[in-house]
């Protein structure tokens, strides 16, 4: 089954975990990147820039895959990439396709 792998995280990791998936082509088949913002009480600010906006930069990536894979690049991460400020989520995908 395929799902759909989210993972977000501050812009400094970004370089890091590109490379880590760059490396792993037999779990992802290709993925995107997004810049995003975070927002709420588990976010930590980086200046006071973010402060007082009220918001942090992040980068967010999608990644469909199968579910196995997604499962073993998620347990790769952890132990590679350990930092309370990446989360990540599984979703299901119903269908997944080209229009071509």
């Amino acid at each position: 089954m395929n799902a759909c792998l989210t993972i977000v995280l501050p812009k400094f990791f970004e370089e890091d975990l590109v490379d880590h998936l760059l490396e792993h082509p037999e779990w992802v088949p290709g993925f995107t990147t997004t810049a995003v913002n975070g927002h709420g009480h588990a976010v930590a600010y980086h200046g006071s820039a973010e402060e007082v906006r009220g918001r942090v930069d992040r980068v967010q990536v999608q990644i469909v895959m199968e579910q196995g894979h997604a499962e073993a690049l998620i347990e790769h991460l952890k132990q590679d990439m350990k930092s309370a400020q990446i989360a990540y989520w599984l979703t299901p995908v119903i269908d997944f396709g080209r229009f071509a």
